[in-house]
């Protein structure tokens, strides 16, 4: 059996625990789509990649006015149809009463606008295997040599096939978010990255997305994690975890619902 969300949240194993606190700042809107970043790193950022976009790039928006990096986006879904069907439905959505809804008729010109080819660019392409002609974080670096790179990703469950090409680049990656999903199905997975990335990255911040269920196990199935590079850790960087989530950087990405509340295991219950 699977519980809602709103149910109390049983630990997290140890791997979990942020291991630094840092001058941490919340990038985006307080709800859905907002991720919490280092601050120390952005300015050094030439390049943020954003794998997954759907109809919010205000995270994308945020971050370049902070660093001024152009920011490169891979997201197969967007698309013509894409917009056709997002105006049909925002437009009944607006005759039916919900007149917030009218604002985001406008939404594709906003897009057109803000990715110009130039300092913004929205590819249509897949993230998953080269070999099926999709992109690849290794294809986006070796698309991008001279930049400094912080990834954002959330492309529903894609992030397993390339989540290991993330620790060949601890020189160029400076940090990166990843929206984990279906953590129930993939929790030996994310362990098992946790642990090795370790080496060359630092775990700084955990948020639970309060629009996925917690699992028998106790961990909620949709996460939202944020490294930095081991290389912008300094002596004075200090291992003490706050309560998370963390008042007044931390938001519930579903404004209706109560956040989940996370704890951390002292030591893990689950064996290497």
């Amino acid at each position: 059996m699977i519980v809602l969300a709103e149910t109390f949240c049983t630990m997290l194993p140890s791997e979990f625990t942020p291991r630094y606190l840092f001058d941490l700042v919340r990038i985006g809107p307080p709800e859905d789509g907002g991720y919490v970043v280092p601050r120390r790193i952005i300015p050094a950022c030439t390049l943020l990649v954003s794998l997954g976009l759907s109809d919010d790039w205000r995270f994308e928006q945020s971050f370049q006015q902070i660093s001024g990096a152009k920011v490169v986006c891979y997201d197969h879904t967007v698309t013509g149809s894409f917009w056709v069907k997002a105006f049909a439905i925002n437009t009944l959505a607006a005759l039916g009463g919900r007149f917030h809804r009218f604002r985001k008729l406008f939404d594709v010109l906003r897009y057109c606008k803000y990715f110009n080819g130039q300092t913004a660019i929205h590819y249509q392409r897949r993230i998953g295997y080269r070999e099926n002609g999709d992109e690849d974080i290794d294809s986006i670096m070796n698309a991008n040599r001279n930049d400094r790179v912080f990834i954002k990703m959330d492309i529903e469950g894609s992030e397993y096939r390339v989540l290991d090409q993330l620790l060949n680049y601890p020189d160029r990656i400076a940090g990166f978010v990843i929206e984990f999903h279906d953590t129930d199905l993939f929790f030996d997975r994310i362990l098992d990255f946790l642990r090795r990335s370790t080496v060359s990255y630092c775990l700084v911040h955990v948020h639970a997305n309060n629009y996925s269920q917690i699992a028998p196990n106790g961990i909620p199935t949709v996460l939202e994690l944020t490294w930095i590079a081991m290389s912008q850790v300094r002596n004075d960087d200090f291992d003490q975890s706050p309560s998370y989530p963390i008042n007044g950087l931390d938001f519930p990405n579903d404004r209706s619902k109560p956040d989940i509340p996370l704890k951390f295991e002292s030591t893990s219950r689950w064996s290497n």
